[in-house]
């Protein structure tokens, strides 16, 4: 199967191509792949699809889509292509209707070579190693491996596997009602004693992900495209988390963040083309926005810990960059770009988005920052070190360490501060040592 690499489609397309012999080629089953098939099939031969066939009633128009009762008979007048997981009844209904297997219909799943209670393989280089009853899953392509180890629970898990993927399930992993679709070069692992319930992957080609040990992952949505990296540490838990790559994206997590969104209010990521995102030990999130444009940067430092609402907008090629131990209230926003270009009327020139301005925006925040409730922080802003922003500010400056800063835009209102989380604390080596100094010049 070299020879193809990783497109499965150009292969259906060649086998119908060999043996359809003019008849009208009908598509079992409308969804995206038999789409692509369709596709493929009139750029390359030419060849055009007369129709679709369903069981499933709703997709029924009698126009495009029509009823599997339509073959019968009729193998003489139809070649029918089957992109579908291996189901018995499909097989049988097909030659019941006196259709033979690659003469009359070719069924690119049902090519089994050996099937036991812990062990797969198909005609296509495909593997299952370990346990897999009851898991529902599809190889849409070639040379694919599953390996699930001890332990594993897969209760209604969906997999569609495409080619040269490698997926492998750690001891005590638990994985419920989980819909998993997985592009060729994938490689996923999920570590010891993880627990996934209500999970959605999507992933694509040249993709790692390697969820350590003791994960949790409670309605959490990951998409994923071409060639990126993502590492969760040890002890992480995710919770109704939902996150959207493009290509060359990387994701770490260092060990102890957790993300605690409650159903009601799903955290939301978008990272496009080049961007990175890390997360230092110790972070905690609740529910909120980050969309990252092509070519940013994200970096937390170790014990972060935010609130809900949050709203974190890096624009192309900019850097958001956040200390040690930082406290954000709630509904925090954060831009690195001002979102649409401005020109001069009198050059034509643009003065806010050229590739060198850009690149020079950035947002860095010091390590012990405290800010408060519903603060909007813009581009080119620096606040140093053991610095407190009051509620509702809008801070683009400078901020020295150890002061407070206030207002629209925000200015000092208090120098030679510290602050310590201990509510009500008396003793300012609450504060820690690291983070009680005078306040020094911008």
């Amino acid at each position: 199967m070299q020879q193809y690499e990783n497109d499965w489609i150009e292969y259906i397309a060649d086998r119908v191509h060999e043996h359809y012999e003019g008849r009208k080629v009908v598509l079992w089953g409308k969804y995206t792949e038999s789409d692509s098939i369709k596709e493929k099939l009139k750029e390359k031969y030419q060849i055009e699809t007369a129709f679709y066939v369903e069981n499933d009633k709703i997709k029924i128009d009698n126009r495009q889509v029509f009823s599997t009762d339509y073959l019968k008979g009729k193998s003489v007048e139809f070649y029918v292509v089957v992109p579908l997981a291996v189901y018995d009844s499909v097989r049988e209904l097909l030659m019941k209707s006196g259709y033979r297997p690659d003469l009359d219909y070719f069924y690119f799943s049902d090519c089994i070579v050996r099937q036991e209670e812990d062990y797969y393989e198909d005609a296509h280089g495909n593997k299952i190693i370990g346990r897999y009853a009851g898991m529902k899953f599809v190889f849409s392509g070639f040379d694919s491996v599953i390996e699930i180890g001890e332990h594993a629970i897969l209760h209604e898990m969906r997999c569609y596997v495409h080619s040269n993927s490698r997926i492998r399930i750690g001891n005590k992993a638990k994985i419920l009602d989980t819909s998993c679709y997985v592009g060729h070069d994938s490689s996923i692992v999920i570590g010891d004693s993880s627990q996934i319930n209500k999970t959605g992957i999507r992933i694509e080609s040249l993709v790692n992900v390697d969820f350590g040990c003791e994960t949790c992952l409670t309605g959490f949505n990951m998409r994923m495209a071409g060639r990126t990296k993502w590492k969760t540490g040890s002890n992480c838990e995710l919770k109704n988390w939902s996150v959207v790559t493009e290509q060359c994206v990387e994701i770490l997590i260092n060990d102890n963040t957790r993300f605690m969104a409650r159903v009601e209010e799903t955290a939301i990521w978008s990272l496009l083309y080049g961007s990175k995102i890390e997360i230092g030990n110790n972070g905690f999130f609740k529910y909120g926005i980050i969309h990252m444009e092509k070519n940013t940067l994200l970096k937390i430092g170790e014990e972060f810990n935010t609130q809900g609402g949050y709203k974190y907008i890096l624009g192309e090629d900019t850097t958001i960059t956040i200390g040690d131990e930082c406290l954000f209230s709630n509904d925090i926003m954060m831009q690195s770009n001002d979102g649409h270009s401005i020109f001069d009327v009198s050059t034509g020139e643009n003065i806010n988005s050229t590739y060198e301005i850009r690149k020079s925006r950035k947002i860095v925040i010091g390590n012990h920052v405290w800010v408060g409730l519903g603060v909007s922080i813009l581009y080119n802003t620096r606040i140093a070190d053991g610095s407190v922003i009051g509620a509702r500010s809008l801070v683009k400056g400078e901020i020295p360490n150890n002061c407070i800063a206030a207002g629209i835009p925000a200015r000092i209102t208090r120098r030679d501060i510290a602050w310590s989380r201990n509510n009500g604390s008396d003793n300012i080596r609450d504060c820690r040592q690291d983070y009680v100094h005078l306040t020094g010049e911008v």
